[in-house]
C-alpha cells in the first residue's frame, strides 16, 4: 500500500516540476518525465515478481501449464511498455512513430499467443470431432 504512496508522490513531484521547466522554456522537461515513468514502471514491475512466483506455486499442482501462464505475463509487460512508450512518443509529437510502436507490440502479443490459439483450436477440432 505504500508503495502507490510513492509512486503517486514521484509522478505528482515530476509533473510538477515538468510544468515549473516548461515555464522557463526548458528542454529537459519532456526527459524528466520519461525518465520518471520508466523509474516508477520498473518499481511496478519489481513489485509484481512475487505475485508472479506465487501463481506459479498454486499453478504447480494444477492442470493449467505454465506455458500459458508465461503467455499471459509476457503479453501483459509487453502491452505495458508499449503503452508507454507510445504515450512518450506522443507527448513529443511522434505520432507516426507512436503508431508503429502500437503496432509492434500487438504483433508481438499476437506471435507470442500462437501456441496457445495453436492448443485452443486443437481442442476444439477434437470436441467437434472435425
Amino acid at each position: 500500500m505504500d508503495n502507490i504512496y510513492k509512486i503517486c508522490g514521484a509522478a505528482i513531484i515530476a509533473t510538477v516540476l515538468s510544468i515549473v521547466l516548461k515555464n522557463r522554456s526548458s528542454s529537459i522537461a519532456p526527459y524528466l518525465t520519461e525518465i520518471t515513468s520508466v523509474i516508477i514502471i520498473s518499481s511496478v514491475i519489481s513489485a509484481l515478481l512475487p505475485f508472479v512466483t506465487f501463481v506459479k506455486g498454486l499453478l504447480s499442482g494444477s492442470a493449467v501449464k505454465y506455458d500459458i501462464f508465461d503467455i499471459l505475463i509476457k503479453s501483459a509487460v509487453i502491452a505495458v511498455v508499449c503503452q508507454v512508450v507510445y504515450d512518450i512518443c506522443k507527448e513529443n509529437g511522434e505520432n507516426m512513430l507512436a503508431s508503429v510502436v502500437e503496432f509492434a507490440g500487438n504483433a508481438e502479443i499476437i506471435l507470442l499467443s500462437l501456441p496457445m490459439i495453436t492448443v485452443l483450436l486443437k481442442n476444439a477440432f477434437e470436441e467437434l470431432n472435425l
